[in-house]
C-alpha cells in the first residue's frame, strides 16, 4: 500500500535453483503518454457507521518523490521458495511504468523476455507418486521441462526407514477415551474384552497410546511414527498372577484438550477437528511392561500452601462448517430474537474472584449485527458489534470484549452467593438488528479461581507457571489412610509418575512438588 498502483501480470515458473535467476527484455514497444496521475495502492478501513470497507489512498512519499519510473523495470523475477520438490517462482511483466514527478508513464504494447537461469538444475533422486505429477502437471511455464528437477534439500532428505509397528506381533486390544483422566481395568473388564486373565502374567502387561492430539501440519514437528508405550500402574502384579482384586491404572487424555501458552501465561483449548475419540491399546505377553515411577513428596517446612488454583473447561460444537470447506465448524445458527445459553456450575468456585469467560463468535450475514452479552449471574452486560460479510467469507468471527481481536476474553465477578455461570449471547431486535441476521458461535472458554477441595474424591489441577517447590493442601477426601489416595503427575501423558503424600489427616491431603518456571505441572 502507498506505492503507485500499476498492474502487473504473473506467470509462474519452476526455476532450476533457489536465487540469482534472472529476467531481460530483449524485444519491446512502447509509448510515452503525459499528463497521468496514477493513484497509490489503497488501504482498507472499516466504515463505523455502515460497516463496509472504505478506501484510503495514503501516498509513499519515498516513491512518489523519485523522479524515476515505477517500477524500474517492465519485467522482474521473484523467486518464493519451494513447491513440493522445485524451486519455484513468477516472473512478472508491468505493461505499464510511471513516473511520479513527471506525470508521464510507458505503456508497453508488446514486451519479449528471456529468462536466465542461476545454474544448472538438480535432478530429483526418487520417482514421483501419479499423484505427484499430475498435482506439478501445468503449475508452471516450464512444467513439463522441469519434471524431473529437485531441490537440494529435497534430495538430501532421507525416507524413514521401514521399521516393525508394535502391532506387528501379538494380541492388542483397543480401549475408546473420550474424556482425560485416570482409568481402572479390573479383572472383569479384562475377561469381557476376551482376555483369559488365567493365562496371563500382569507383569508383561502393556498400553500403547500417542495422547490423541492432531498430527502437527508442520512436517518438520516431530511426531511419532508408531504407537507409544505409556507408563501405568497395576496393583497386585508382583506374584505373576492376575488375581481378582488386582486392578490397572492408566492416563487417557481426550482428543480435545488445553495447551499452556507460557508466553501469555495462560491455557488455550485445542480440538481434534478428526475426532472425537482417542484410542488406547493393551496388550500382554514378552518383556516386562513400563510402570509409573513412585517417589516420596518432598517435606519442606515453612511454606505455604497454595490457596486456590485456575480451574478450566470449555465447549466448541462442531455443528456447521459453512462454504462446506476447510476445518472451521461452528454451531447451529440463530436469527433475530433469539440467543444462545450456558450454564455451568463453578465447583469451588472463590467467592468474589473474576471468571474468565472466553467467546469467539460471528456474524453469517450481510447485515450489522450488535450483539447482547451477558451473565446473568452477575453485573456483566455489554452490546458488541459485528461486521457483515464482505468479499467471499462465510463468516466474520470476533472474540468478546473490547479488543474483538484478543481472543483472551473478559473478567467479572459473580453475584454474591452465585456459584455458577448464567450466560447469554443473543441478537434482540431492541438492538437495531435486521430481520435477516444470522448470527454463529464458534467456542466459549471459562477460567476462574477454585479452592483446592476434592469432588467425589478426586480433584485435576495445575501447578502455578513460577519456580520453586509448592505444598498442596487438598481437602474433602473421604478416606482413611494414606495409601487409599493416590497422587499422579500427569503433565507428560506417556510418563505419569505416581507421588506419595507428605501427610492425610482429617480427610486434608498435603503434598508438595518442585515447579520449573514456563513448564506448570498437572495432577
Amino acid at each position: 500500500p502507498g506505492s503507485p498502483d500499476v498492474k502487473f501480470r504473473s506467470f509462474p515458473v519452476f526455476f532450476p535453483t533457489g536465487s540469482n535467476s534472472r529476467v531481460e527484455i530483449v524485444d519491446s514497444k512502447y509509448e510515452d503518454i503525459q499528463n497521468i496521475e496514477v493513484k497509490p495502492v489503497p488501504t482498507f478501513r472499516q466504515s463505523k457507521e455502515k460497516g463496509d470497507l472504505v478506501p484510503e489512498f495514503n501516498r509513499n512519499e519515498k516513491v512518489y518523490g523519485q523522479n524515476n519510473y515505477f517500477p524500474s523495470a517492465a519485467a522482474s523475477v521473484n523467486q518464493t521458495g519451494a513447491l513440493r520438490n522445485k524451486y519455484f517462482g513468477y516472473v512478472n511483466i508491468y505493461p505499464v511504468l510511471y513516473n511520479p514527478l513527471t506525470n508521464s508513464i510507458k505503456k508497453y504494447s508488446y514486451i519479449k523476455v528471456r529468462v536466465s537461469f542461476g545454474g544448472a538444475p538438480v535432478y530429483t533422486n526418487r520417482s514421483l507418486s501419479r499423484e505427484e505429477r499430475s498435482f506439478l502437471r501445468n503449475t508452471a511455464l516450464n512444467s513439463d521441462e522441469a519434471s524431473n528437477w529437485s531441490t537440494l534439500e529435497s534430495n538430501l532428505q532421507k525416507d524413514t526407514p521401514g521399521q516393525n509397528s508394535v502391532l506387528a506381533t501379538g494380541d492388542f486390544f483397543k480401549i475408546e477415551i473420550k474424556e482425560s483422566g485416570m482409568y481402572k481395568i479390573d479383572k472383569n473388564f479384562l475377561n469381557g474384552t476376551g482376555i483369559n486373565t488365567a493365562n496371563i502374567d500382569p507383569r508383561t502387561i502393556k498400553i500403547y497410546g500417542n495422547g490423541g492430539a492432531e498430527l502437527p501440519y508442520n512436517n518438520g514437528i516431530p511426531a511419532p511414527t508408531d504407537l507409544v508405550e505409556n507408563k501405568i500402574y497395576i496393583s497386585g502384579e508382583d506374584d505373576g498372577q492376575f488375581n481378582d482384586n488386582d486392578y490397572i491404572i492408566f492416563y487417557g487424555r481426550s482428543p480435545n484438550e488445553w495447551t499452556y501458552d507460557s508466553l501469555n501465561r495462560t491455557y488455550l483449548h485445542n480440538v481434534n477437528h478428526f475426532s472425537k475419540i482417542n484410542y488406547y491399546w493393551i496388550t500382554y505377553g514378552g518383556s516386562n511392561g513400563q510402570r509409573m515411577a513412585v517417589t516420596n513428596s518432598p517435606n519442606l517446612q515453612g511454606i505455604n500452601p497454595l490457596p486456590k488454583f485456575k480451574d478450566r473447561f470449555f465447549d466448541e460444537p462442531e455443528v456447521n462448517n459453512l462454504g462446506s470447506t476447510g476445518y472451521l465448524w461452528v454451531s447451529q445458527s440463530i436469527n433475530i430474537n433469539e440467543g444462545y445459553s450456558f450454564n455451568k456450575e463453578l465447583t469451588g468456585y472463590v467467592d468474589g474472584s473474576d471468571v474468565n469467560f472466553r467467546f469467539r463468535f460471528g456474524n453469517g450475514s450481510s447485515n450489522i449485527e450488535t450483539w447482547r452479552l451477558e451473565d446473568l449471574n452477575s453485573n456483566f452486560i455489554i452490546n458488541q458489534l459485528v461486521y457483515s460479510l464482505s468479499g467471499y467469507a462465510h463468516i466474520n468471527l470476533v472474540y468478546i470484549g473490547a479488543d474483538p481481536y484478543s481472543l483472551f476474553g473478559v473478567k467479572y465477578p459473580l453475584s454474591p452467593g452465585k456459584r455458577s455461570i448464567s450466560f447469554k449471547a443473543s441478537l434482540p431486535s431492541q438492538n437495531g438488528n435486521s430481520a435477516n441476521v444470522r448470527g454463529y458461535y464458534d467456542y466459549y472458554e471459562v477460567l476462574y479461581d477454585r479452592y483446592f477441595s476434592a469432588d467425589n474424591n478426586v480433584l485435576r489441577f495445575n501447578s502455578p507457571d513460577t519456580m520453586g517447590t509448592m505444598e498442596y493442601q487438598i481437602s474433602n477426601f473421604n478416606v482413611s489412610n494414606a495409601s487409599d489416595l493416590k497422587i499422579f503427575d500427569v503433565t507428560e501423558q506417556a510418563n505419569v509418575g505416581i507421588i506419595n503424600p507428605a501427610s492425610l489427616t482429617n480427610g486434608v491431603l498435603r503434598f508438595q512438588s518442585n515447579n520449573i518456571t514456563g513448564s506448570p505441572k498437572e495432577f
